[in-house]
């Protein structure tokens, strides 16, 4: 099993990750990998064809490869990667499906759907709809900022500044916002979601899922003060124009704990939970499919600043189930739980399925279907659900 490392392309590294339980006690072999990442690994510029997805793309001159900057060379892209473990079962995000045919054999996407994307305000006050994808020219136009910047109006000239340093190419601020893979590129032809819905991807068995909570931890880091009964309001109104009253009717205030898990449920829901449905239902519908739901709305906060709020089964939750962490003491239903899930994700390695005797019953996702498998500690927490009743799916359908 291969494990890519999530960060939203900007940040994190694989000694973040300790999978000698997934190894042991899924008799596997586990090989996390580091990756190229913000600019130097998805800079992309008119002046570097098939640039702005260097970073899971194939072997080949990169962007910003300069001499200074050794973690270059200690960083492979993603494909590279793929490469070294060929013939093993693999965990890879959603990119490689539609270019990196005969490198899986399985594959498990966490939080990561091809489809997945934020609503206006969803990252914060005035902050438009996003996507884990960059169109080429909204990046081209990026790139042509940060090198103007740098006092250069040619690729080579930037390939002469230091990676690091105060004046170096790092401590750029417009360095982190290279943090989406650019499609119509020999990369990434076409957005991964269209490729998806047309069927041109590589169709192995899969597994994909996201937290029930996903949006609340992007809620917390972005509004500060936490939003108001009157601002949640107003957000509605703005971000969704004339579908409003039919977004307010569905999402009462009333329903929530406060105003800003109410906004965190707007935005898991028409962003992460039911565009990973309407992706399970593409792949259903040519492959096997597995879908899934981390819903343990206790589970371990892992960052070092207490949340504002209750933060549910927020976004990376799921994660110290799979790969613990020490500085964390789950309880004892929560070490089943991450015993029950070490054994599905290794059975899924080994077979392409993850149903075992012993453990509740994994059902197959059709193209139909919203029935996924939730996975939360309390007694019979283990157990299939509707997706689509859940998160309102039929509204968010509706209204796309």
């Amino acid at each position: 099993m291969v494990y890519l490392h999530g960060g939203g392309f900007v940040s994190g590294a694989n000694h973040h990750y300790n999978a000698t339980r997934l190894a042991v006690e899924g008799d596997i072999v586990v090989v996390s990998v580091n990756y190229r990442l913000g600019v130097f690994g998805f800079f992309a510029h008119p002046d570097l064809p098939g640039s702005g997805a260097f970073g899971i793309g194939p072997a080949g001159r990169t962007s910003l490869g300069t001499p200074q900057c050794r973690c270059l060379r200690r960083r492979p892209r993603q494909g590279d990667a793929l490469r070294a473990v060929r013939g093993r079962a693999e965990h890879v995000r959603s990119a490689h499906f539609s270019h990196r045919q005969g490198l899986f054999q399985q594959a498990i996407l966490q939080s990561g759907s091809c489809g997945i994307h934020w609503p206006k305000n969803g990252y914060g006050a005035g902050s438009p709809v996003i996507s884990p994808w960059g169109p080429p020219q909204e990046v081209h136009e990026l790139a042509r900022l940060y090198t103007t910047g740098h006092g250069c109006d040619t690729v080579d000239c930037l390939r002469k500044i230091p990676a690091a340093g105060e004046r170096g190419l790092l401590a750029d601020p417009l360095s982190s916002l290279f943090s989406r893979p650019v499609y119509g590129t020999s990369v990434l032809p076409e957005h991964p979601a269209k490729a998806l819905a047309g069927g041109r991807f590589h169709k192995v068995p899969v597994m994909n899922g996201h937290t029930r909570d996903e949006h609340r931890l992007m809620i917390a880091w972005t509004y500060d003060p936490l939003i108001t009964a009157e601002q949640y309001r107003e957000l509605i109104t703005d971000s969704f124009g004339n579908d409003a009253p039919q977004v307010a009717a569905r999402y009462p205030l009333a329903s929530f704990a406060s105003p800003s898990e109410a906004w965190s449920a707007i935005a898991t829901d028409s962003g992460w939970a039911c565009p990973t449905l309407a992706d399970d239902r593409h792949l259903a519908k040519r492959t096997t499919l597995y879908g899934f739901e981390f819903a343990d709305r206790t589970a371990p906060w892992i960052y070092p600043e207490p949340p504002p709020f209750p933060l549910g089964a927020y976004h990376a939750s799921e994660l110290p189930y799979l790969f613990p962490d020490p500085k964390i003491t789950p309880n004892s239903a929560q070490r089943r739980l991450s015993k029950t899930m070490i054994g599905y994700w290794a059975r899924f390695a080994h077979t392409g399925t993850p149903n075992a005797p012993g453990s509740p019953q994994w059902t197959r996702l059709t193209s139909s279907a919203a029935t996924v498998q939730s996975l939360s500690p309390e007694p019979g927490g283990v157990r299939p659900t509707d997706l689509g009743v859940r998160h309102n799916c039929d509204l968010w359908q509706s209204l796309s």
